[in-house]
């Protein structure tokens, strides 16, 4: 579904939640608009991201949460280096 059909929690995530390792609970945060899910992984140490410049790197679970949701907006102008 996704894209095609409208928001789908199995496949669209949000920068709004920092990443969580996976597990059964279906609601990370409600910010009163609706229920977004954190991504995720079953990885123990964090998530694998996509970049815009088509780099995959590692990203730590304890990721600062105000950092993490500045990488979700490509137009706030802020510069975020991540190692």
């Amino acid at each position: 579904e996704g894209w095609s059909s409208g928001w789908d929690f199995d496949s669209i995530r949000s920068t709004l939640c920092t990443p969580t390792q996976d597990s059964t609970s279906p609601i990370a945060s409600d910010d009163g608009k609706g229920s977004y899910r954190a991504p995720g992984s079953a990885h123990s140490a964090g998530v694998n991201a996509v970049y815009a410049d088509g780099s995959v790197r590692s990203m730590g679970y304890d990721i600062d949460a105000e950092t993490f949701n500045c990488l979700g907006h490509r137009e706030d102008g802020q510069a975020i280096s991540v190692p």
